[in-house]
């Protein structure tokens, strides 16, 4: 896995988003995102990242809320922001679950 899981910011607010740090070179159009709420048993598939290419040391925030795709340096640091579009925080509580998975582990 090129990615990293970094933590949450803004859990609850319609800004909130998880953060993944860049562990080297790749594309990250194999990674897909699952959701798992506290006190439900199903998973649901919540982002698939399309074809993006990455750097060892970058930063790949997936916000909630609705934007445009893109990247941006900040401090250094290139900043690759992913919007999931949706109208409300799906991150309420800190035993919800994401699974980040790589697709071509089921190849």
């Amino acid at each position: 896995m090129i990615l990293e899981f970094g933590g949450i910011v803004g859990r609850g607010r319609i800004d909130e988003g998880l953060v993944f740090n860049v562990l080297e070179d790749g594309n990250i159009d194999n990674y897909c995102l699952y959701y798992q709420p506290k006190d439900l048993a199903f998973i649901n598939l919540v982002y698939m990242f399309r074809d993006h290419e990455v750097k060892k040391f970058d930063t790949v925030v997936l916000y909630t809320m609705s934007g445009v795709n893109g990247k941006k340096k900040e401090n250094q640091i290139e900043l690759h922001k992913f919007y999931q579009n949706l109208e409300q925080p799906i991150w309420h509580s800190a035993d919800d679950r994401a699974f980040l998975i790589e697709k071509s582990d089921f190849d």
